[in-house]
């Protein structure tokens, strides 16, 4: 039994099984959902249902995942797509063709929906604070936010995460 000589050997090896196993309708279909996806995630940002877009994580996630390894395959090894169909490579690069505008689409909704989301969470904190201090009246010095025992009190009796 002849064995690798080095670890790049092995390497080389286990590209040649992975390659042999990729099917280029997978990879295909993988890109179509995660258009679909990314299209229906972006939609709802735009209306603001954020927890909807949270049950697809998951999904969304494990595409991107898939597609990266095949892309890494892909680039490695050309040679994977010899002998695929014509209909089918050209049913990959119009899968994969618009992927970035979908993307930078799908980026900036979240950029808004977390700003969105950190001035809540900003606004919340605050009035929390405010009203904390309100009830508390003021103290000996006149200042405002002292309990009964004459302690100032520093942070609000909830905690949120300030930063998303």
């Amino acid at each position: 039994m002849k064995m690798p000589r080095d670890r790049v050997d092995v390497e080389k090896a286990n590209e040649r099984k992975e390659s042999s196993f990729i099917d280029l309708d997978d990879i295909t279909n993988d890109a179509i959902k995660l258009r679909e996806l990314l299209t229906k995630e972006t939609e709802l940002l735009r209306k603001m249902k954020v927890k909807e877009v949270g049950e697809m994580h998951e999904e969304k996630l494990r595409l991107i995942r898939r597609l990266e390894i095949n892309k890494q395959l892909l680039t490695k090894d050309p040679s994977i797509l010899d002998g695929k169909t014509d209909e089918s490579i050209k049913r990959f690069r119009d899968a994969s063709d618009g992927m970035d505008q979908i993307v930078m689409d799908n980026f900036h909704e979240v950029l808004k929906a977390k700003e969105v989301n950190q001035r809540v969470i900003e606004v919340v904190f605050n009035k929390v604070v405010y009203n904390q201090t309100e009830s508390l009246g003021y103290g000996r010095q006149g200042t405002r936010g002292v309990a009964i025992s004459g302690k100032e009190v520093a942070s609000p009796s909830i905690a949120i995460n300030k930063s998303i």
